[in-house]
């Protein structure tokens, strides 16, 4: 909305029929809703699509992370870790109920982490976890970690 001629109305307005809509909003219906060129209404989809999709969700307080496999058993009917076609899910959820779950290709260090540091704020209180060997390097991260079942207290090294 920031150097644009386009009415402050007109924003909020698409940004409310973007809100309402379950599939989305094409430029042309907005040329019709707002009376304005399709140029106008494409740029402003574009704008509001991308505010929508670049707030980053920052998870504060106690936040809990984990793996999980999910999907069906296969003809070798393996379970866990050795299965096959199954999708890895890596989930962290705060204590207050925000969540944030991200589709992963393995369980390792450097495709974890990263998320972590994406998701979770470093202030955050306690990241309990089992007791998989990748979360040890929390701590080292700037995290406070805590093992679930567990009282002791890994403090931050920063």
């Amino acid at each position: 909305m920031e150097k644009t001629t386009t009415p402050v109305r007109f924003w909020y307005f698409a940004i409310f029929l973007f809100s309402q809509s379950k599939n989305g909003v094409s430029a042309m219906e907005l040329t019709r809703q707002l009376r304005v060129t399709y140029k106008t209404a494409f740029r402003m989809g574009h704008k509001i699509r991308e505010s929508m999709s670049s707030a980053p969700v920052e998870l504060r307080g106690i936040v809990h992370i984990d793996e999980s496999l999910f999907g069906p058993r296969g003809k070798n009917n393996k379970r866990g870790w050795a299965a096959e076609k199954k999708t890895c899910l890596f989930g962290i959820i705060e204590k207050d109920g925000r969540v944030k779950v991200v589709v992963v290709k393995d369980r390792k260090h450097e495709t974890l982490l990263p998320i972590i540091e994406k998701y979770v704020s470093k202030d955050a209180e306690a990241l309990p976890t089992d007791k998989f060997r990748v979360y040890k390097s929390l701590p080292a991260a700037g995290y406070t970690h805590k093992i679930k079942g567990n009282t002791t207290v890994s403090t931050n090294c920063i």
